[in-house]
Formats: structure tokens, C-alpha cells, sequence
């Protein structure tokens, strides 16, 4: 027989609140790469620079991206673990109250 459903928002929140640490982590090192292809760029000319400030760019766009859907999933996480709580509170109260 299968295991019974076990939620548990506080351990849900706890690995939102983990997620959006690292996002901020990531998003910190993201920038700090950013500025090093930039210190990079510098010392090149034409095509090479080129090159490098487009990688930049897109190195840009693609972080953004990522931590802007790793950052939903845990706020999402956490609206639902809330939401979790709430129903199985108003569960309780209509079982408390027989209906």
C-alpha cells in the first residue's frame, strides 16, 4: 500500500527560501563574470572584441532569464505552501464545525 500524502509547508518554504538564496548567490557571480568578459573585452580590437561583448550580451540575456525563473519557482513555492496551510485550515474548521 502506497505511503500517505505528508506536506509540509515549513519544509517547502524552508527550500524556497534555499532557492532564492541561491538565485541571489548565482545572480552575484553572474554579474561578476560579466564584468571579467568586459575586462576582457578591453584588451582586444576589432572582431575579437566583437565577439566578446556579444558573448557578454548573451551571457547577460541567458543569466536573466534563469534567475528570473528560478526566483518565481520559489515564490511560487511559497504561495504554495500558504495556500496548503489555508485549505487545511478551513478542512479543519468544517470538520470541527461537521460538514
Amino acid at each position: 500500500m502506497p505511503e500517505p500524502l505528508r506536506v509540509t509547508p515549513e519544509e517547502i518554504n524552508r527550500h524556497a527560501w534555499s532557492l532564492i538564496d541561491a538565485v541571489t548567490d548565482s545572480r552575484a557571480d553572474h554579474d561578476q563574470d560579466e564584468d571579467h568578459i568586459a575586462e576582457a573585452a578591453g584588451g582586444f580590437i576589432g572582431e575579437s572584441a566583437k565577439a566578446l561583448t556579444e558573448a557578454q550580451g548573451t551571457w547577460s540575456d541567458q543569466g536573466n532569464v534563469l534567475h528570473k525563473n528560478l526566483g518565481e519557482m520559489g515564490t511560487w513555492m511559497q504561495e504554495a505552501a500558504g495556500k496548503f496551510v489555508a485549505q487545511d485550515e478551513r478542512s479543519r474548521d468544517n470538520i470541527v464545525r461537521g460538514h
